[in-house]
């Protein structure tokens, strides 16, 4: 029963998402970084790796609600300096993954010899249906997950209703309704 109730709320999720416009999501350049995240209940992280024999990199990643990911991940598609990058990784309207430590940073800096590695996190996010933006410099696109789960299932579908339900996102909100209610009573997509 509990298994059949959190496959229903994912696909909720994929598809409250997807009908938000979160589907506007492009693959990121060819880049000498790679990366892969996680989600660990509300923290999700994000490790930026060097490849081999490439001598630097500057990295950003930012959890944009799905309500804005559309717009947000416009603004990150094309090449941009490091100071474009900070700007809109730092936005209020996102959730901004640091470094640990004394001095947590907004962006993953790498290099061979002493940090060919780096995890930018956040902790405590609200529970929600996010985009996971990723963006090197150099890179001539986002790399974008459009569908990350933050946060109790159930909890994640509601405040991705309620963030969509504001503003210009209503229509989409309410366009979407039918297919969540359609997935929370069983009858599939």
């Amino acid at each position: 029963m509990l298994s059949s109730f959190r496959s229903r709320v994912a696909a909720v999720a994929a598809a409250s998402a997807l009908a938000l416009g979160a589907g506007l999501a492009v693959p990121a350049a060819a880049n000498a970084v790679t990366n892969s995240s996680a989600v660990d209940g509300t923290k999700v992280s994000v490790t930026f790796s060097l490849e081999q024999g490439e001598v630097s990199g500057n990295c950003y990643a930012a959890l944009a609600p799905t309500a804005i990911a559309p717009q947000f991940i416009e603004q990150v598609t094309g090449g941009l300096d490091r100071a474009a990058a900070y700007a809109l990784f730092t936005r209020d309207d996102v959730t901004t993954l640091k470094t640990g430590g004394r001095l947590p940073l907004p962006t993953a800096v790498l290099f061979p010899a002493a940090s060919p590695s780096v995890t930018l996190s956040a902790s405590d996010i609200p529970a929600n249906v996010y985009s996971l933006v990723t963006y090197c410099v150099g890179d001539t696109a986002p790399g974008v997950d459009p569908t990350v789960v933050v946060g109790n299932p159930a909890d994640a579908v509601l405040g991705s209703i309620q963030a969509g339900s504001s503003q210009e996102n209503l229509a989409a909100a309410s366009a979407s309704l039918p297919t969540i209610a359609a997935l929370l009573a069983g009858d599939g997509i």
